[in-house]
């Protein structure tokens, strides 16, 4: 499978500071471009939700050409054949990134109280929850995230994370385990979604929980491999999401918690 650095897009545009404070000159944006779809050669075919998503797995993406792509801090190199990087534990799971690529990194306070908190790896590069908040010491100084302003929730400020990535971009396990649960269910009463469930190796008591995804490739009782196994394709939801106030572009994200299977609540917000 191939590999590719973790890369992002800017937060503020080609001439202001990305989401990390630092500014993304012209000479860094890698030429080409698309405009959010599949790149040239991908053929798509349907999933099991029914959604389109490629037919075979690619780390650099065609992504819109809304703001330039600038290379990312989120994290290094990666190379081929290694997983990708952890951007965050929770009583000793380590949590990778779903994608090759990444506009951003975004924690904020989970709906419910069964959402554990979340401890990122990275620096934070802007802290909206300064109250509930303080970014410990990075295990990792190439990677970058972002805490996300408060909701008047009683959870913690990083209890959730939003993993923004372009459209159509797959979505790999974040960890290794095994697929407990594959549910449908509707978003805030109202807009389809899905609800994957996945008990870590590390810690089988836990559920890592990830929302807002189409084209679902795996089914209960299925073993799944960090950074290697497909989950699926992000959902673009019909609405304004809190993170949305933060990453320019209106890119699609994957919504991930981790819970402890013993208290965790069967429905999801």
């Amino acid at each position: 499978m191939p590999r590719s650095s973790w890369r992002r897009l800017p937060g503020r545009g080609a001439s202001g500071p990305d989401l990390c404070g630092r500014a993304a000159a012209p000479s860094e944006w890698p030429s080409g471009g698309g405009h959010g779809g599949s790149s040239p050669g991908e053929r798509a075919r349907l999933g099991r939700g029914g959604d389109p998503v490629p037919t075979r797995i690619e780390r650099h993406h065609s992504v819109p050409s809304i703001v330039p792509v600038a290379p990312s801090r989120l994290a290094p190199e990666t190379p081929a054949g290694q997983p990708l990087p952890v951007f965050a534990t929770a009583r000793g799971i380590r949590l990778r990134a779903v994608s090759g690529l990444a506009v951003a990194v975004a924690f904020h306070e989970a709906s419910y109280d069964d959402a554990l908190a979340l401890r990122p790896t990275g620096v934070c590069g802007r802290c909206k929850n300064p109250t509930k908040f303080t970014a410990p010491p990075p295990r990792d100084p190439s990677v970058h995230y972002l805490v996300i302003h408060s909701r008047g929730r009683d959870t913690p400020a990083t209890s959730a994370a939003d993993l923004v990535v372009p459209k159509a971009t797959p979505i790999l396990s974040p960890v290794d385990g095994l697929v407990v649960r594959v549910h449908r269910y509707r978003l805030y009463r109202s807009y389809p979604d899905m609800r994957v469930e996945i008990a870590p190796d590390s810690e089988p008591g836990l559920l890592v929980v990830l929302l807002h995804l189409g084209a679902v490739q795996v089914r209960k009782g299925e073993r799944v491999t960090a950074s290697e196994t497909l989950i699926g394709v992000p959902r673009r939801l019909p609405f304004q999401s809190q993170v949305d106030r933060y990453v320019r572009g209106r890119y699609p994200h994957v919504h991930l918690e981790v819970k402890d299977a013993a208290t965790a609540r069967q429905t999801s917000v």
